[in-house]
Parts: C-alpha cells; sequence; structure tokens
C-alpha cells in the first residue's frame, strides 16, 4: 500500500498508453498481476454495505484502515456514454457502484477485470436510496481519476469468465440482493417497440420492458449513449444489464446494444435506408445494404467451420473500435490456434436493380506478410456457392489501418445475395482482422 507503488504503477500505465497505437491483439504485454500485502484486511461488498447501514443522503462513512482493500470483478463501464463517471463491480457477497470522475474509464479498465482496491481515505456515500463507493472530497463523492488509476490495482487479463450474470425470467422475484447486479432478463418486449428512440434528446429517458407475465421494468438510457437516437426494437429477446434502483425503483442499464439479443432489427430513423441493418430497395440515396458495425454486429451471423474449444468467439463486434474483429489468439495464454470463420450478411436484394457495387473498410495485423491469403471476402447467391473476391486492397500490417474497397457486383444483379468476411489462422500465425462500413449501392 504504499505511496511509492502507486507512483510507479501511475508511470507504467503512462508509458503503456504513449507507447502503443492498436496492438491489442498482437504479443502482448505482460500479464498484470498483484499480490496483495499479507497483511491486508480484505472487505467484501457486503462487509461494505454493513459498514454503511448508518450512513445517510447527508452523511458519509470514511474508510481510515492502512490496509482495508476491496477484490472486485467490474462488470459494467462507459463504453458507450449509457453510464457515467461510475462503473459497477461484484464479488461473491454482492454488489456496488464506484463515483470516478472521469469519461472513457472503459479504455483503462474492462468489463471482465479483476481489481483490488485500496479504501483508505475513501468513502460509502448514498444517492438516491443506495450506497455507491466514492472520495469524501470529490466532486458529487467522485474519485479523481488519477487516484483511483494508483489505488485500483488490476489482477490478471479482464475475462468474461470473471463475471456472474443472473437470469431473470419474471420482474415480480427480484430480490434485494440484486442491488446493481449484472443479470439477463429473459423473453421481454419494449412497450413502445417502433415508436420511441431509446432516448429524449434533451434527457435521460425511462422507457419500460414487459416479461412474459405483463410485469413492467424501467430501462433507464442517457441522452448521450451513442445508441440514443435509435428506435426501440420490436419483438421479443433477452436482455443483459445492471439492475439498479433509485429512490425504491428497479431500473435496468444496458452497457451497449450488444446487451440485446433476439429482437427485431434496429432501426435508425435518421438513415436513409429506414434502419442500420438495411435491406431490399435502392432507397433515396442508392443504398441497397448498409452495415456500419458502430453499435453492434448488426444482423450479421458467424458460421465457424473450424473452431477451437479455447475460444469462445472468433468473430465478435468491438465496440470500442466500431467494428467486427476476428481472432484466434488468446492473449492470456499466448497461444495461437487454426482456425476457419466467416461473417456473413443477412440476404441483399438485387432482384430490383440493374448495376451494384459492394463497399467495406478492412485491415488487419500479425499475418506474416499473408493477410491477403488468410482474409478474404466471398460472395454467393441465394441458393448458390460461395465465389471468392479478387483484386481486394489490404493495409500493410505495420498497423491497424483500414482500407476501403469497392468491388462491382453487377453480374449479381436480378439475385438475392450474401456476402462472406472469411478468417483464417494456423498454429502459428493467427492475426486480428477487423471489417466496418460494409454497404451495397
Amino acid at each position: 500500500m504504499k505511496f511509492l507503488n502507486r507512483i510507479c504503477l501511475l508511470f507504467a500505465a503512462l508509458s503503456v498508453f504513449t507507447a502503443c497505437e492498436r496492438d491489442y491483439d498482437g504479443p502482448p504485454i505482460e500479464e498484470p498481476t498483484y499480490a496483495v500485502d499479507a497483511d491486508a484486511n480484505l472487505l467484501t461488498i457486503a462487509d461494505i454495505r454493513t459498514l454503511g447501514a448508518a450512513v445517510t443522503s447527508s452523511s458519509v462513512y470514511t474508510f481510515t484502515g492502512d490496509n482495508d482493500v476491496l477484490r472486485a470483478v467490474i462488470t459494467g463501464t462507459d463504453i458507450t456514454g449509457n453510464i457515467y463517471k461510475k462503473i459497477y463491480v461484484q464479488d461473491e457477497t454482492g454488489n456496488i457502484e464506484i463515483e470516478i470522475d472521469q469519461s472513457g474509464i472503459y479504455k483503462d479498465f474492462s468489463e471482465g477485470q479483476e481489481i483490488f482496491l485500496e479504501l483508505k481515505g475513501l468513502c460509502i456515500s448514498m444517492y438516491g436510496g443506495e450506497l455507491q463507493i466514492g472520495d469524501p472530497n470529490g466532486t458529487s463523492n467522485r474519485i479523481a481519476y488519477e487516484d483511483f488509476k494508483a489505488r485500483a490495482h488490476k489482477n490478471g487479463w479482464a475475462k468474461a469468465s470473471n463475471i456472474t450474470v443472473k437470469n431473470i425470467n419474471d420482474f415480480s422475484t427480484i430480490q434485494e440482493s440484486d442491488r446493481f447486479a449484472l443479470v439477463t432478463v429473459e423473453n421481454v418486449k419494449f412497450e413502445a417497440g417502433g415508436i420511441n428512440t431509446f432516448s429524449e434528446p434533451d434527457k435521460p429517458t425511462n422507457v419500460n420492458l414487459i416479461d412474459s407475465k405483463g410485469n413492467a421494468l424501467i430501462l433507464r438510457n442517457s441522452n448521450y449513449a451513442d445508441f440514443a437516437k435509435k428506435l426501440l426494437p420490436t419483438g421479443t429477446g433477452s436482455i443483459t444489464g445492471i439492475l439498479g434502483r433509485f429512490n425504491g425503483t428497479w431500473q435496468l442499464t444496458i452497457r451497449s446494444l450488444d446487451d440485446l439479443v433476439g429482437f427485431d432489427p434496429i432501426v435508425d430513423p435518421e438513415d436513409n435506408n429506414g434502419g442500420e441493418q438495411g435491406g431490399g430497395g435502392s432507397g433515396q440515396s442508392g443504398v441497397i445494404y448498409s452495415e456500419t458495425f458502430e453499435t453492434s454486429q448488426g444482423d450479421f451471423t458467424v458460421e465457424d467451420v473450424t473452431k477451437p474449444t479455447e475460444i469462445a468467439n472468433i468473430w465478435k463486434h468491438d465496440a470500442q473500435y466500431k467494428c467486427m474483429k476476428a481472432t484466434a489468439y488468446v492473449a492470456s495464454s499466448q497461444t495461437r490456434y487454426a482456425s476457419e470463420s466467416m461473417a456473413v450478411s443477412p440476404l441483399i436484394d438485387l432482384t430490383g436493380v440493374s448495376s451494384a457495387t459492394l463497399k467495406f473498410e478492412h485491415c488487419g495485423r500479425y499475418f506474416d506478410g499473408n493477410i491477403s491469403q488468410m482474409c478474404t471476402v466471398w460472395i454467393k447467391e441465394e441458393g448458390g456457392s460461395w465465389v471468392q473476391l479478387t483484386g481486394l486492397q489490404y493495409n500493410d500490417e505495420t498497423k491497424f489501418t483500414f482500407t476501403a474497397n469497392t468491388v462491382d457486383i453487377t453480374s449479381y444483379c436480378g439475385k438475392k445475395i450474401q456476402v462472406g468476411f472469411k478468417y483464417t489462422s494456423t498454429s502459428t500465425t493467427a492475426g486480428t482482422y477487423e471489417v466496418r462500413n460494409v454497404s451495397v449501392e
């Protein structure tokens, strides 16, 4: 718990930040580890709630023990702007929020990251009837970011498997212990799906979710979220989010649109095509189909030909860099696996057009100069076989630089087609491939 340790960690973090660009899937930096002091007083979230039992909206409890430490896993960050100046954490005894005076926290502290947080000088305060960890001297009891980074020691790589998610299919069964838990609510629909946007333009907005038994739960959305202007989806699905409570009223907060599964495609009213996930017809701007991957995977699907059991998903949406990303490299074990997997578009209707072009941007690194052989683009007509597109442009692999491509696919007009982005790897070469801004015009 020495001040010198904090300073060293801070300088190390700054040197990593200034020295690297997009090397997150190359040969990794050393895995962060933290050995807690032998005399540390490890507190659980349940302990913290007990210590804060007498806290009110006008009083705080301040930690004074030299060795008080909280060990927890981060479950929610501000990656899309729907969570503001805070993170959510869990341990085996409960969940709580930590107030931090900073935006863009997710760039340093990812969901699934285990941390050891030194508590001396911090406090337990109350807002909206709920306890939170913060700084008694900070603005709105928030911890200054440099102080937080010096106190919060990372242990191991951030992994989804570190997080526990509770499933709920009946809102009436929500319990006191579910405060600020990461939950998945199942078989739900939006009361105003297809009618209202996630948030009004000038203020946070509450929208109602309805479960299969007719119970309602508030979904709380910030007007600063990057999906705020999109229409609430129609259909039935499941939603993962932080189950908070404000002045006794339960409310759910999603971290990104990736937390929504099974609903109909989400529509952006400002999109000329009428929806972010495209469809048939020429549209006012000549766009037949468009998927940016800015906020989600959209209606692309993944077809795995060869997938090692050690990797949950070769392709996944990357919310930070707003793209679809594929890799068969596991940083935690520094292991490369042989794989073959394709991200596939939905059917795109070219029956009513006489000319068409496919546009997309892609990039990759760590393919040992073989990116054009290991990252390929394919097309097929409905009911047909995949045909590889040739003559594509690629980046030089020295850094992640997106390279634009425009391909004439007029020969497929009059048909319905699909486009596929294929990633392959070997046990010695497993780079990272990224794709964004796919359109047919």
